[in-house]
């Protein structure tokens, strides 16, 4: 099982003690603005076939593209988690993107709503994605997963009965470089809101969607969080092909693991 979104901060035993738990082959370990990148390297280099290391780079500062090649030529595997309050289509964003792609690495990114501000919007997303179809971005957040509806309330996790013909199914329709990843409750929710939809959805969509929990190193981590992701999927009933795909072949692919 490959989990694609997870974050640490100090040293690795917290979650390696989950992985294990939990029977986490490998976890993808999402930089930040106050995580080092060649920290972050170092510190999941000690686990090579484990721990799987994606970093970010600071859009106010210079040189980003030799920034990014970097952490590349030193061990980083991805570009994430992108996170930052501008629109999802800002030209200093662009950049990260085009660089992305000519170094064939993915960026996963959060797709926030109004009221947060990351990355704002789904269908600026959508004009990014296709003017940057070599770069694969693996979507994720609540901006994302509310638009798996075609009527989307004014709320972050929306309930009830998914209308189909959403933005979510749209993209992933019309872009092959774009996977969608099923961390935290913004996942969950999209999943769970309509079991009888998601089952359809899932099975669609085999081949482009992730696992993964959002876990979160530190002590006051909700544990239910971390348990949700898990008995979302096994609820869904899903045969051993898309239940494969999903939490292992399709991010070992992606990552070439």
């Amino acid at each position: 099982m490959i989990d694609i979104h997870t974050h640490m901060r100090g040293t690795p035993i917290e979650i390696l003690t989950y992985m294990d738990y939990f029977n986490v082959d490998v976890a993808v370990v999402l930089g930040g603005l106050r995580t080092d990148p060649k920290t972050l390297i170092k510190l999941c280099g000690r686990y090579p076939n484990r721990l799987v290391p994606f970093c970010v780079v600071d859009l106010r500062e210079e040189n980003i593209a030799e920034k990014i090649e970097e952490f590349v030529r030193l061990g980083g595997k991805g570009y994430g988690e992108h996170k930052v309050k501008l629109r999802v289509d800002d030209p200093r964003a662009k950049e990260i993107y085009r660089v992305c792609g000519e170094l064939e690495i993915p960026v996963l990114i959060h797709l926030g709503w109004e009221r947060n501000g990351w990355n704002l919007d789904v269908d600026g997303f959508e004009r990014v994605v296709s003017e940057f179809p070599e770069t694969t971005f693996i979507a994720h957040g609540e901006g994302w997963w509310r638009e798996i509806s075609a009527e989307v309330p004014p709320v972050a996790y929306p309930t009830g009965k998914v209308k189909p013909g959403g933005k979510v199914e749209r993209i992933l329709k019309k872009n092959p470089n774009v996977y969608a990843d099923l961390s935290a409750w913004s996942g969950s929710n999209a999943l769970s809101r309509d079991p009888e939809f998601a089952r359809g959805f899932v099975e669609r969509f085999k081949d482009r969607l992730l696992f993964g929990t959002d876990f979160y190193q530190r002590m006051f981590t909700p544990p239910l969080l971390i348990y949700t992701p898990f008995k979302v999927i096994e609820d869904l009933n899903l045969d051993e092909e898309t239940y494969r795909a999903i939490t292992h072949e399709n991010a070992a692919e992606l990552l070439k693991l």
